[in-house]
């Protein structure tokens, strides 16, 4: 069932924001982790949800919509996506911009450009519900993919709510790929990157030392990361490398961290609790995935 009001409220093709609007008869999620309300109502006024729940008084004169058989939600975050950054391989726009492929920089791409606010699947994600995304790229020759962002799905050209929220770095399987097959050349790579960054900021002159492997670009890109200032999306699934993770920290204790995927994550969740890093996990996921 598609997420009635999150739809509406984006729709942009009607005068919403200058009306009472009044759903009735869905199952209501009012989202305060409270039991779905079966045949509730709510109430929106000048594009603001006023009431929610059973038992809500339709206002006078108010647009009425029928909502029975429908869910009623609060507006669904896709709290990892690519959303806006390619289209349908069958669309009349084929593009795909979700990596760097073979340019020369990695951790200095802010996605922010190439974000298409038309593109279909921003569309259909809107149509069930989805009103918020956060948009990462995928890492293409370096471990570090760039800078994400978090856009509303909103049928308008001003898609992007935040640009540059976060660097994304691709770590366990997928990063030794990128790295050339071991995880632990990924991760002396990572280590050497936060290293580069935190010595070019501790430069007042912006000069760097001869033994560097990062562009000066992608090397400033990273000292708000060393500095706390822009959040790291890591993406690992192994408990062993979720904890090198958290123990990098110990290096760089200004690291402000989210740990992506997580798949053994629930072996370690008191390492990972006690930390206080943020985990965004795929609810998808269900172990083992083959043998």
């Amino acid at each position: 069932m598609r997420a009635l009001l999150a739809t509406i409220l984006l729709a942009g093709a009607s005068p919403l924001a200058a009306q009472t609007v009044a759903i009735t008869n869905g199952t209501v999620v009012v989202g305060d982790g409270s039991e779905p309300v079966q045949g509730g109502t709510v109430v929106v006024r000048n594009g603001r949800v006023v009431a929610a729940g059973r038992g809500v008084s339709v206002p006078g004169g108010a647009e009425v919509i029928d909502a029975t058989g429908k869910w009623v939600t609060p507006g669904i975050v896709a709290g990892f996506s690519r959303l806006g950054l390619a289209e349908v391989d069958l669309g009349a726009d084929g593009s795909d911009d979700t990596d760097s492929g073979n340019g020369p920089f990695n951790a200095a791409i802010d996605v922010t450009p190439a974000i298409n606010p038309k593109a279909s699947t921003i569309a259909v994600s809107r149509a069930d519900g989805v009103t918020r995304a956060v948009v990462a790229p995928v890492a293409g020759k370096n471990i570090f993919a760039g800078q994400g962002a978090v856009i509303d799905t909103g049928d308008d050209m001003d898609a992007v709510l935040r640009a540059r929220a976060f660097q994304f770095v691709e770590l366990g399987e997928g990063g030794a790929g990128i790295a050339g097959g071991s995880r632990a050349t990924a991760f002396v790579l990572f280590r050497n990157a936060l290293r580069e960054a935190r010595d070019l900021r501790g430069r007042i002159d912006g000069a760097r030392q001869d033994d560097v492997l990062l562009t000066r670009f992608d090397a400033a890109a990273l000292v708000p990361v060393v500095q706390g200032k822009q959040l790291l999306l890591v993406h690992v699934e192994r408990a062993k490398d979720i904890l090198n993770v958290l123990d990098l920290r110990e290096e760089f204790p200004g690291l402000k961290v989210a740990l992506v995927g997580a798949t053994e994550g629930w072996t370690v969740a008191h390492r990972i609790a006690a930390s206080g890093v943020w985990v965004i996990a795929s609810a998808l996921n269900d172990l083992p995935a083959s043998f």
